[in-house]
């Protein structure tokens, strides 16, 4: 129960780093139009996000077996994962989807970052 207890509170410590990160990132990005920031923010949001459907799978899992379920819920667990697989793939395709910051042109043609100073001093 102890293990339980301190894998879901490093899960919630982690979805609130994470946002607070991806958040911070995603001003830069604004501020500066870099595409590398935007895909590295993408997949910041991402892992932040992992954590949700992770926390449910544990409160799931501890859950006792029924008549129904006469293992209990334990591979809830594995549904969270293929959730967590979802969203690295879908955070490759948005980075690529030429839309918004010219995604995939930008990254084929090697376009540059419109704004460096603003990524290095922080928008001044």
């Amino acid at each position: 129960m102890e293990a339980s207890s301190a894998g879901r509170r490093a899960l919630v410590i982690g979805l609130v780093g994470l946002t607070a990160t991806a958040v911070i990132q995603a001003a830069v990005v604004a501020l500066s139009g870099s595409v590398a920031l935007l895909g590295d923010t993408l997949h910041t949001f991402a892992d932040a996000l992992t954590a949700v459907p992770l926390l449910v799978a544990f409160a799931l899992s501890r859950r006792p077996p029924t008549k129904r379920h006469t293992y209990g819920l334990g591979r809830a667990e594995d549904l969270a994962g293929l959730f967590v697989v979802f969203m690295i793939l879908a955070s490759s395709v948005l980075v690529a989807a030429p839309q918004g910051a010219g995604g995939s042109d930008r990254l084929r043609g090697g376009a540059g970052v419109r704004y460096p100073h603003r990524a290095c001093r922080g928008g001044q």
